[in-house]
């Protein structure tokens, strides 16, 4: 079994990945912007950090 299936099994796996990556990238690069934008939007971002003390609890 080990010398005749395994060798198949992982061929087909393979095979199973490399296409399900192939479709991934596929759907990925679909959903990008094209022709890329020269400059993106610049918003400000508020970082909410708790105030007190900056030394580590004991």
């Amino acid at each position: 079994m080990r010398d005749r299936v395994l060798p198949g099994f992982t061929d087909q796996l393979g095979q199973l990945f490399g296409g399900l990556a192939g479709t991934l990238n596929k759907v990925a690069n679909e959903g990008t912007a094209s022709p890329r934008r020269r400059r993106l939007p610049a918003s400000p971002m508020a970082l909410s950090l708790p105030t007190g003390s900056a030394s580590p609890a004991r």
